[in-house]
């Protein structure tokens, strides 16, 4: 629980409705994109806020294809603080 994880997912609006959020999110039509997090952060909010089961995959990344994929979570996360310091 002390790891971090890689988490790839929809960009769904604030408040967006479910009558709204399923046809879309079924469709593609949502941005994705990738939050880095502390491992114990990810099991709280699926096992107690969202009541859901956590999906764990053994992957066989060679060390370029670990780290292509940590480069662009980190490039994610650049942008996305970059977003959120341009909004305050």
């Amino acid at each position: 629980l002390r790891d971090y994880g890689v988490n790839f997912s929809a960009k769904v609006p604030p408040g967006e409705l479910g009558l709204v959020y399923v046809p879309l999110g079924l469709l593609g039509l949502y941005q994705g994109g990738f939050e880095i997090a502390p491992y114990f952060h990810k099991v709280l909010d699926y096992n107690e806020a969202e009541s859901r089961d956590i999906w764990e995959y053994d992957l066989n990344f060679t060390r370029e294809e670990t780290h292509q994929l940590v480069k662009q979570s980190l490039s994610q996360l650049k942008l996305l603080l970059s977003l959120k310091l341009v909004s305050h």
